[in-house]
């Protein structure tokens, strides 16, 4: 990016990882609920089935 003076002005936009980061920290903690169902999503297929059909 150029200035109307010719140097080059660098902006460092943050990773990826950074930002997420960021996002995750700023966000509130999750309830024993919400950390329950995201285990359960997060967690192998075999698994899940049993999950799936006791919250149904």
């Amino acid at each position: 990016m150029s200035t109307a003076g010719g140097r080059r002005q660098q902006t460092r936009m943050p990773s990826v990882d950074e930002h997420v980061r960021q996002v995750v920290d700023a966000a509130p903690p999750l309830t024993d609920d919400q950390r329950a169902r995201l285990a359960a999503t997060l967690s192998p297929a075999q698994h899940n089935a049993g999950a799936r059909r006791a919250a149904a």
